[in-house]
């Protein structure tokens, strides 16, 4: 009889780690700490430092009976943390970087890496590659102590250092610390499926904390009543008659007394196709399939106070000047020379022009499910990734993501004031892009 109950409390369960995987004995009677302190001998991460998914109640707590999580044989869990001792043998060997052949992606070539899913972790991976296409992202995040604007930071450094995929496991226990509904998990203990554009908002938040005198992110509206607003996101409206990006910007902005204007612009302007809208016949947050064309070069322009388009004037009537003295006038995604041999120069300013560098889309028709990727253009092409999948794509591909049946379709658009390694702006006139290589 003892042998037969001493049976019914021991379980072998598999515990995934990074690449690696251990079946691990547990006694059900024994409390969480005993689980992690098992752990610890196998990976050398100390068990304070462990994050232990897919049991019930999130993450395991050290006081919690083993017996009371729902552990199964059938059922792996996640540890997330970092060993504090050195392996006992080298992962890789020693190279000089100019001998080696595993060395990480330049920014002038037309390749790149993916990401590690986690487990319905691709709505941060997409948000991580398209945020990849800001250099300047990169020193402010270093700049930060702790937190996930660091474990961003890391990973970044990762990504370049190396043409294999990456897991992001670092940087997305740091999202679940920022924002805790991030931590949420199925009825089978893996990671809920989230919003893009949330995870985003949250990573602002975190990088805001960095913002200097010269913001990357942050623009500002004004409304009739002359009330200031912050903002690093704008929001398009889809609406039965909104049928491009301006139009439903626009919108989003408002009307009559209420509506604003935009009266500062960042470098780097978002914007969150509002597609969701919640139907009560379905009770979830259904996407609305109408398709909206978003531009290469976006001109907002228009959308600006007086005081700022006359501060904008001089700057885009240079801008247009120099371009046709240049004589380089392109038609919209026509592929740039190398960048490598574009003079040096100072960079172009703010002007009201913005190219098209990074989308995020998904595919499903309820925000709770389906699948998120990222688009970003580098060194003049563009670049699907997939997770850890990436391939070249055409200009005609991103587009196609304005909303086309029951395809990826955009949710957040990344548009940037000027191209961050040779300095020159977009420029639009009358249809027709004038864009120095």
């Amino acid at each position: 009889v003892t042998v037969s109950v001493l049976y019914w409390k021991m379980l072998n369960i598999r515990v995934k780690w990074g690449k690696e995987a251990f079946e691990v004995p547990v006694d059900l009677s024994a409390p969480g700490a005993s689980l992690k302190a098992s752990l610890e001998k196998l990976t050398g991460v100390p068990a304070s430092r462990q994050k232990i998914m897919g049991v019930k109640g999130g993450s395991l707590r050290d006081d919690v009976l083993l017996s009371e999580v729902g552990l199964s044989e059938s059922k792996p869990l996640m540890l997330i943390g970092t060993a504090e001792t050195a392996p006992s043998k080298p992962t890789e060997v020693l190279q000089f970087a100019e001998d080696s052949t595993a060395q990480g992606h330049q920014e002038t070539e037309v390749m790149s890496n993916g990401l590690v899913n986690l487990g319905n972790t691709c709505y941060f991976n997409s948000v991580l590659q398209v945020l990849r296409v800001v250099p300047e992202l990169r020193k402010r995040l270093e700049s930060s102590p702790a937190g996930l604007a660091k474990a961003m930071s890391a990973l970044y450094k990762q990504l370049d250092s190396t043409r294999d995929k990456v897991s992001p496991t670092h940087a997305w226990a740091a999202l679940m610390a920022q924002n805790p509904q991030f931590a949420q998990t199925t009825d089978r203990g893996f990671p809920m499926q989230h919003d893009a554009q949330e995870a985003l908002s949250t990573v602002f938040s975190a990088v805001n904390e960095l913002e200097c005198e010269d913001p990357l992110f942050r623009g500002e509206t004004v409304n009739g009543a002359n009330q200031q607003e912050p903002f690093t996101m704008l929001r398009c409206m889809i609406a039965q008659d909104v049928q491009i990006l301006e139009a439903g910007i626009e919108r989003g902005l408002g009307t009559g007394a209420e509506g604003r204007k935009l009266s500062s612009l960042p470098q780097y302007l978002m914007v969150h196709m509002a597609r969701f809208a919640w139907r009560q016949d379905t009770n979830e947050n259904a996407k609305v399939l109408r398709p909206v064309s978003f531009p290469q070069v976006l001109d907002v322009f228009s959308l600006c106070t007086a005081d700022l388009q006359r501060q904008l004037e001089p700057a885009r009537t240079s801008l247009k000047q120099q371009r046709e003295s240049e004589g380089r006038i392109k038609k919209v995604g026509a592929p740039d020379t190398d960048p490598e041999s574009a003079p040096k120069r100072s960079p172009d300013p703010v002007s009201g022009w913005y190219e098209l560098a990074g989308v995020v889309s998904h595919k499903s028709r309820t925000l709770d499910s389906g699948h998120y990727i990222a688009w970003a253009k580098k060194a003049g092409r563009w670049l699907v990734f997939d997770d850890d999948k990436v391939a070249q794509v055409s200009e005609e591909d991103v587009s196609r993501l304005r909303g086309v049946g029951e395809a990826h379709i955009a949710l957040v658009l990344l548009y940037r004031c000027r191209d961050p390694i040779t300095g020159r702006a977009a420029v639009v006139d009358e249809r027709v892009a004038l864009s120095g290589a």
